[in-house]
Protein backbone atom coordinates (compact mmCIF):
# COMPACT_ATOMS: atom_id res chain seq x y z
CA UNK A 1 0.00 0.00 0.00
CA UNK A 2 1.54 3.30 -1.30
CA UNK A 3 -0.17 5.31 1.61
CA UNK A 4 1.59 3.06 4.27
CA UNK A 5 4.97 3.27 2.58
CA UNK A 6 4.69 7.07 2.39
CA UNK A 7 5.23 6.80 -1.60
CA UNK A 8 1.98 8.17 -2.31
CA UNK A 9 3.60 11.34 -3.28
CA UNK A 10 6.41 9.60 -5.33
CA UNK A 11 3.14 7.68 -7.60
CA UNK A 12 1.37 10.83 -7.87
CA UNK A 13 4.37 12.69 -9.87
CA UNK A 14 4.80 9.50 -11.63
CA UNK A 15 2.15 9.94 -12.75
CA UNK A 16 1.79 13.38 -13.73
CA UNK A 17 5.22 12.69 -15.43
CA UNK A 18 3.49 10.02 -17.93
CA UNK A 19 1.00 12.66 -18.64
CA UNK A 20 3.05 15.11 -19.70
CA UNK A 21 4.96 13.31 -21.77
CA UNK A 22 1.69 11.71 -23.33
CA UNK A 23 1.26 15.96 -24.01
CA UNK A 24 4.43 16.63 -25.62
CA UNK A 25 4.43 12.68 -27.70
CA UNK A 26 1.29 13.66 -29.85
CA UNK A 27 2.89 16.57 -31.16
CA UNK A 28 4.95 13.66 -33.17
CA UNK A 29 1.74 12.54 -34.31
CA UNK A 30 -0.42 15.22 -35.10
CA UNK A 31 -0.14 19.17 -35.45
CA UNK A 32 -3.53 19.96 -34.29
CA UNK A 33 -5.61 18.93 -31.58
CA UNK A 34 -8.96 19.59 -29.56
CA UNK A 35 -8.48 19.98 -25.79
CA UNK A 36 -10.96 16.16 -25.36
CA UNK A 37 -8.62 14.73 -27.88
CA UNK A 38 -5.84 15.72 -25.68
CA UNK A 39 -7.27 14.13 -22.76
CA UNK A 40 -8.41 10.71 -24.52
CA UNK A 41 -4.92 10.01 -25.74
CA UNK A 42 -3.55 11.04 -22.31
CA UNK A 43 -6.06 9.50 -20.07
CA UNK A 44 -7.14 12.81 -18.17
CA UNK A 45 -10.85 12.95 -17.16
CA UNK A 46 -11.88 15.80 -18.82
CA UNK A 47 -10.79 18.05 -21.40
CA UNK A 48 -10.59 21.18 -18.79
CA UNK A 49 -7.68 19.16 -16.83
CA UNK A 50 -5.81 19.20 -20.70
CA UNK A 51 -6.73 22.68 -21.64
CA UNK A 52 -4.99 23.55 -18.13
CA UNK A 53 -2.38 21.47 -18.43
CA UNK A 54 -1.19 22.70 -22.05
CA UNK A 55 -1.72 26.20 -21.13
CA UNK A 56 1.05 25.37 -18.05
CA UNK A 57 3.45 23.21 -20.37
CA UNK A 58 3.14 26.35 -22.63
CA UNK A 59 4.04 28.56 -20.29
CA UNK A 60 7.05 26.40 -18.93
CA UNK A 61 7.89 26.17 -21.64
CA UNK A 62 7.53 22.64 -22.08
CA UNK A 63 6.03 22.24 -25.37
CA UNK A 64 6.01 24.71 -28.06
CA UNK A 65 2.11 25.24 -29.16
CA UNK A 66 -0.79 27.90 -29.69
CA UNK A 67 -3.82 27.69 -28.10
CA UNK A 68 -7.12 29.20 -29.08
CA UNK A 69 -9.23 29.28 -26.36
CA UNK A 70 -12.17 30.00 -28.36
CA UNK A 71 -11.84 26.50 -30.41
CA UNK A 72 -10.64 24.37 -27.58
CA UNK A 73 -7.86 23.34 -29.81
CA UNK A 74 -3.56 23.34 -29.22
CA UNK A 75 -1.72 23.94 -32.33
CA UNK A 76 1.94 22.46 -31.81
CA UNK A 77 4.49 23.69 -33.68
CA UNK A 78 8.17 22.33 -34.20
CA UNK A 79 9.44 25.49 -35.81
CA UNK A 80 8.67 28.13 -32.62
CA UNK A 81 10.99 28.12 -29.61
CA UNK A 82 8.62 27.59 -26.54
CA UNK A 83 9.27 30.92 -25.46
CA UNK A 84 7.40 32.01 -28.78
CA UNK A 85 4.59 30.52 -27.84
CA UNK A 86 1.22 32.03 -27.11
CA UNK A 87 -2.22 32.02 -26.05
CA UNK A 88 -5.07 32.97 -28.14
CA UNK A 89 -8.25 33.58 -26.21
Amino acid sequence: DFEREENWGLVKQVVQARIKHGVRRLNKTYITLSFEDIAKNTDLRVASEAESLALKMIEAGAIAATVSLDDGMVEYSSNVPPLNSRVIS
